[in-house]
């Protein structure tokens, strides 16, 4: 299940960034998966297997190699990724992570330690904090040099500043949050990043829901970013508040996963300019002081305010992840915001500019649930540059063997063009006002296939290329 999580969202990933396995494997990709043995199932899985396989599957020659730091294992994955693509290792990266709950064991070996919430729900840093409660997920991000990104026209969802990655040696127990741990891989991850600490105004913190755990960690980012503060080149001289918040209360501890939730968590909220708070916040437990810090803990969400330099240039928005394992491997990682240099937007576009809307699919019931999910997709977007959305179908996806087109001048037209798809199909409607091209490109070649092969076929359609004409063009991409 591991293996077929991650192939699927590895798939999600690609489809997101509009990058196909043929693109991919055109250059040296490294694969990087947070994983581990889920509960110590029946089922015998090599967990070095998950890595290969989408390796396997996508055909990568970069590095495969999965890593098990308990919480931090995503971070340290990412941490290793950035490096393999400095030493050049390989060009690129797919970052991913999976966390299965399988068998009560771990439930039985946490609960005997006195770990769990009892009430199941996760009160970080607060007063009545009982335990952590245990969650499952998956997810997979891409990662490249941002100059590449840059180049290769690229959505950026976020920029990575610099990564840590420390053990904190003997301390108070093997399963303790070290202090002195979390503080050097804080101090290490900000080494070269060129960041002044006093910019970051969100810290995306572990939050076990201990109220010692709790108190360590806080009291670590306190002493650490202390000391950065003054180790480092000033960009602002006031003093801006830093909110601390934590994901567990909403999802729950996703162990393995949990740093890639926090990454898409810190990205999402950069995304929206806005810093979350703690869900359900009261009071901090007893344990827990932000005093002489300018951290703060609070319940609301906040309006993320951009900040200025000394020299009045903006300062893209920064937020630090902070993580530590069960058994004492310790993350830190610094984000920023990324601003590009020019946003198109649709208003740019060619009035009522036709395009081809391209999509395909193993089979015909797949081909359904595509055109249903962008439906859904389109109708979310006020705004949609119908060139980029068309492009990005053309040249970003597998083109597979069942097949349909539609030739679009709007917005409305798309919304109406794949309504009638799916009408088309449950009522066998015979047609639809906009130009919609089906077919299957195994059963089709045949029918016109002699025709358009050889220098024939590039004569035909550089003429229709030549004319523009998207409906034959439509039509023959279809069969």
């Amino acid at each position: 299940p591991q293996e077929f999580l991650l192939l699927t969202h590895t798939w999600k990933a690609m489809e997101d960034a509009g990058i196909t396995g043929q693109t991919l494997s055109d250059r040296p990709t490294g694969v990087f998966i947070a994983a581990g043995n889920s509960d110590n199932t029946n089922a015998a899985m090599i967990p070095s297997l998950i890595p290969n396989r989408i390796s396997y599957a996508l055909n990568l020659r970069g590095p495969s190699e999965y890593y098990e730091a308990a919480c931090s294992s995503v971070l340290v994955a990412l941490h290793r990724a950035i490096q393999s693509i400095r030493n050049d290792e390989c060009e690129q990266a797919i970052v991913g992570a999976v966390n299965l709950l399988l068998s009560p064991k771990g439930f039985i070996g946490f609960d005997s330690m006195g770990y769990l919430s009892e009430d199941g729900k996760a009160k970080s840093f607060q007063a009545e904090a009982k335990g952590f409660v245990r969650s499952e997920g998956a997810g997979v991000l891409l990662i490249k040099p941002l100059r590449k990104a840059i180049e290769d026209s690229d959505h950026i969802y976020t920029v990575i500043k610099g990564t840590g990655v420390s053990h904190g040696g003997r301390g108070m127990s093997l399963h303790a949050p070290n202090p002195n741990g979390m503080k050097d891989a804080m101090l290490k991850a900000y080494q070269g990043s060129k960041v002044d600490p006093k910019t970051v105004t969100y810290i995306e913190a572990h939050g076990i829901a201990s109220p010692l755990a709790d108190a360590i960690e806080i009291n670590a980012l306190k002493s650490g970013y202390k000391q950065l503060e003054t180790e480092h080149i000033q960009e602002i001289q006031e003093e801006t508040p830093c909110y601390i918040s934590s994901l567990k209360p909403c999802i729950g501890h996703g162990e393995l996963v949990s740093g890639m939730a926090a990454l898409m968590k810190v990205s999402m909220a950069m995304q929206h300019a806005t810093i979350p708070g703690i869900p359900g916040f009261t009071s901090p437990n007893d344990q827990v002081s932000t005093d002489g810090s300018r951290f703060l803990l609070t319940e609301e969400n906040h309006k993320w305010e951009e900040r200025k330099d000394h020299a009045g240039r903006l300062i893209p928005r920064r937020a630090s992840i902070n993580s530590y394992g069960f058994g004492g491997v310790n993350a830190h990682v610094v984000l920023e915001e990324y601003i590009p240099s020019h946003r198109e937007s649709p208003a740019d576009e060619t009035v009522n500019e036709p395009q081809i809307v391209v999509l395909s699919a193993k089979n015909q019931d797949r081909l359904q649930a595509v055109v249903q999910q962008m439906l859904g997709y389109v109708k979310q977007q006020n705004e949609l540059s119908l060139k980029n959305y068309a492009y990005t179908l053309q040249v970003g996806r597998e083109a597979m063997n069942d097949r349909l087109a539609l030739v679009i001048s709007s917005r409305d037209e798309l919304i109406a063009g794949l309504q009638d798809c799916l009408t088309m199909k449950e009522e066998r409607k015979p047609q639809s006002a906009i130009p919609v091209f089906t077919g299957n490109s195994k059963e089709g070649f045949s029918d016109i296939g002699t025709l358009l092969e050889g220098t024939l076929g590039e004569v035909v359609m550089q003429t229709l290329l030549a004319e523009n004409n998207l409906e034959k063009i439509a039509f023959c991409w279809t069969k």
